[in-house]
């Protein structure tokens, strides 16, 4: 009985905090400044991961936006299907550095018991940047095309270790292209928040595949992902990362290759002017064929007779 003002009180307390958290929540969403009829569905899921935290003491230590924008995150790729948010949008919320709520957000995954599975599925994504560039009534038509692209770009291995917005972006900026919207990287950037050479260098591998040398017309006609040719369904390219290893080990290749010429041609060179000006290298000094060559060696024994 004594027991059960206490109680009342922590209970209520508690009820506090999950009331604050989701306030929290709501004003992130709020910044977001996009709608959408799952965000209910994600909070209810963000609050039952923070009661797990909260449970285990592991909400000691982080800032309260920061922890509410963590856990939102973490409700996005729980959800099934996953909604189309990343860690990077919340972070230019917050105004923090995106790299520091990722080493917050590793931590979290580790003290909790929560199956955090990496969403590689670009076309989650590739929607919510569409609408967001407007295309008016050809959205579904760049959607898909960019889809195709994103399939393709998966498939010859170009999107492993590659942040999402960055693949994306390039799938976007191409499939506008062949479409005939006018969408300069410059405005690519500015919705997918990455730096104009991400862009360029996720296009650039792409066009360095087998899929690149299809031309318009024949990606246009492809009426899905799954009706890529089948030499272009399998993964018949390298990985980027190892093509740039190789193309390092052939430049280094090369400058030795050359070094062992040039020092060749210099040893050629020496030969000649030694054969004709009568020069002896072999002597530490040197010195002219015909002349004492043991001189210096008379002196060594002299000053050993010292």
């Amino acid at each position: 009985m004594d027991d059960s003002p206490l109680l009342a009180i922590m209970t209520n307390n508690i009820y506090k905090k999950e009331a604050k958290f989701r306030k929290r929540l709501e004003l992130i969403i709020e910044r977001l400044k996009e709608d959408n009829d799952r965000f209910p569905q994600a909070i209810d899921k963000a609050v039952s991961i923070w009661k797990i935290c909260f449970e285990k003491k592991l909400t000691r230590g982080y800032e309260g936006e920061q922890l509410a924008a963590i856990l939102f995150y973490m409700a996005c790729r729980t959800l099934e299907p996953p909604l189309p948010y990343l860690l990077m949008d919340f972070s230019l919320v917050l105004e923090i550095n995106v790299y520091k709520l990722a080493k917050k957000f590793h931590k979290l995954c580790q003290d909790i018991p929560i199956d955090m599975q990496s969403n590689t599925d670009l076309t989650t994504y590739i929607p919510r940047f569409v609408n967001m560039m407007e295309f008016g009534d050809k959205e579904d038509l760049i959607t898909n095309t960019a889809c195709k692209f994103a399939h393709q770009m998966k498939n010859d291995w170009i999107t492993t270790g590659r942040r999402p917005s960055g693949v994306c972006g390039a799938c976007i900026f191409m499939a506008a292209k062949i479409h005939g919207f006018h969408r300069s990287v410059d405005q690519i950037i500015s919705y997918v928040n990455l730096s104009k050479t991400t862009i360029k260098k996720r296009v650039n591998e792409f066009l360095d595949t087998q899929a690149a040398k299809m031309s318009v017309n024949e990606f246009k006609q492809l009426e899905n992902i799954q009706s890529l040719p089948n030499n272009m369904n399998e993964s018949t390219e390298k990985p980027p990362i190892i093509k740039q290893q190789e193309a390092k080990e052939i430049k280094l290749k090369k400058k030795e290759e050359f070094m062992k010429k040039t020092q060749k041609e210099i040893e050629k060179y020496d030969k000649e002017f030694d054969e004709k000006h009568n020069v002896n290298r072999n002597n530490s000094r040197y010195s002219f064929k015909g002349e004492d060559d043991n001189d210096d060696n008379d002196d060594d024994n002299d000053d050993n007779n010292y």
